[in-house]
Parts: C-alpha cells; sequence; structure tokens
C-alpha cells in the first residue's frame, strides 16, 4: 500500500511539473505591452524663420507689423508712380518722393519697377528691360526694316508746270520730313495700345552693341555713331562723330590732307629748299651795286 502511494505521489509531482513548466513558456510567449519610444517632435515655430513683413496692404496693418518687428514697413495703398510711404515702428510715416517715375501699373495691373536697361529682344530688336513707355529700339536693318519713301515738292502759284514735272519723280509722300530714299524706325515710345511716337533715321542701320542703358549704332554714316540712351521720361538721341572724316562729311566739306612725307635735316623730301627771288629794282645781290 505504501508502494502505490509512492506512485501516485510520484504522478502528481510529474504533473505539476509540467503544469508549471508549460505556464512558463505561456508567459515567455505571450508578447507584453507595446512600450513607444520616447520620440523629439520639432515645433514648427522653432523649425521656420519668421519672414519679416516689408509690406502691408493699409496702414494700419503696416502699424501693428512695425511695431512688432522694429523695423518699418511699406503700405502698399499709398503707393504711386514717383513716391513710397513707410510706417516706422514708433508710428509715424515716411514718403519718399522721387522727381522721375519709379514704378508703373503693367498690362495685368501690377505695380513694376522702372529698369532702363537696354536688352536684346529675341526678334532682333531692342528693348528697356521695364519702361512705362515701352521703350523700343531697332536692331539691325535688314529687309522689313527698311521702308520705301520719296517725297513731294510744295507748290506756289506762280511754279505749277514746275510742279508737275517735278511730282513725276517723286509721287509719294514723306509724312516725317526726311528727303531720303530709305528710312528705318529708329525708336518708337507708346503711351498707350493705339498711339505711339517714332523717330526715324534716314538709312540703314548697322547691329547695335549694348551697354547700360545706352544702345550704341556704330558707322551708321563715315565716322559716326549714333547713340540713344533710356531715360525715364523717354529717351535721349545723339549722333557722335567719332573721325574727321565724319566731320568733314557733316559740314559738306572736303576733309583736311595732311602730309605724312618726312623730312630731312629741316627741309622737306625732295632736296627742294627755299629761296628769295631777285630784288624787282634792277639790283644785283652779288655785288651790291646798281646797274646804272
Amino acid at each position: 500500500m505504501l508502494g502505490s502511494w509512492s506512485q501516485s505521489l510520484a504522478r502528481q509531482f510529474v504533473r505539476w511539473l509540467i503544469v508549471g513548466v508549460s505556464t512558463v513558456l505561456l508567459i515567455a510567449l505571450v508578447p507584453g505591452p507595446a512600450v513607444a519610444s520616447p520620440t523629439v517632435v520639432e515645433s514648427p515655430v522653432a523649425s521656420a524663420k519668421a519672414v519679416p513683413v516689408v509690406l502691408a496692404p493699409d496702414v494700419v496693418s503696416a502699424q501693428v507689423a512695425a511695431r512688432a518687428q522694429g523695423v518699418r514697413v511699406e503700405v502698399e495703398d499709398l503707393r504711386d508712380e514717383f513716391s513710397s510711404t513707410w510706417v516706422n515702428p514708433d508710428g509715424t510715416l515716411t514718403t519718399d518722393a522721387h522727381g522721375g517715375q519709379i514704378r508703373f501699373r503693367d498690362l495685368e495691373g501690377e505695380w513694376t519697377d522702372v529698369d532702363l536697361t537696354a536688352k536684346a529682344a529675341s526678334d532682333g530688336s531692342v528693348r528697356a528691360a521695364a519702361h512705362p513707355l515701352g521703350l523700343s529700339l531697332a536692331g539691325e536693318s535688314k529687309g522689313a526694316k527698311v521702308r520705301e519713301v520719296a517725297f513731294e515738292f510744295e507748290s506756289d502759284s506762280t511754279s505749277k508746270k514746275s510742279k508737275k514735272s517735278d511730282d513725276k519723280k517723286s509721287s509719294l509722300k514723306v509724312t516725317d520730313g526726311r528727303r531720303s530714299r530709305s528710312v528705318s524706325d529708329l525708336v518708337a515710345v507708346s503711351q498707350s495700345s493705339d498711339s505711339a511716337v517714332v523717330l526715324s533715321w534716314p538709312g540703314l542701320l548697322p547691329a547695335p552693341t549694348l551697354k547700360g542703358v545706352e544702345t550704341r549704332y556704330p558707322q551708321v554714316s563715315v565716322g559716326t555713331d549714333v547713340v540713344v540712351s533710356n531715360l525715364r521720361s523717354g529717351f535721349r538721341f545723339d549722333v557722335q562723330v567719332m573721325t574727321e572724316e565724319g566731320r568733314a562729311a557733316a559740314l559738306g566739306v572736303k576733309p583736311a590732307v595732311v602730309d605724312d612725307q618726312p623730312e630731312t635735316d629741316g627741309e622737306p623730301a625732295g632736296g627742294e629748299t627755299d629761296r628769295e627771288d631777285p630784288p624787282s629794282d634792277g639790283r644785283s645781290d652779288s655785288d651790291g651795286s646798281s646797274d646804272g
């Protein structure tokens, strides 16, 4: 009987051992609650740099921005073509006024700063980068850049016959007063889409060179350049005579002839010397005596 009790106790011990081991394995296999790892979230205020306000739509918003930033802020409502107005941090206003136009409204109604820099356009012409009058200049004259014109003489009551004979030679009228067969449109400005002012040049134009606000057309005629300077109010037109030949051509005179022959020992080339003519009263220079 003691033996059967021992066997029963051994079976219960093995059973409890198996249950204990299974419980330990089950606990090991069941995952515990997930623990989130700590993450650093960057504050959007700290990461983004504050962009200063430089332009406000009205005076009130400009005053708020200027006081908060400690710097002046421009008021867009007070802008015009010749001045700009700012609100200072203390609430006062400052206006900068200019004698020339500093900005204009483009075709979309937006303010655009005036830029007088001469720029080459895709069609070969030259334009001011941003101009209130749409300043445009000619490129190199080729084909369509030249228009054929002639002139018509003015008549009076005493020369009707001569007028008729002259009109046969020139039946077209020149509206710009020029009497050249070839005229190139040099500069054009326009205040509106239906009107323009055009300055013409009596002849062909070479390819221009651009430098800053200047457009130069070299050698439009002998020794002469044409220079157009972009201005805020329009343009300036200059004809620059560069050589002696150009000066003579402009004045309608023959160019001065410069003798480039070298001199030797103070005498002109060729061995010629200056001589005085003998006296006309019959006296001889050799002995200083008179013939009679």
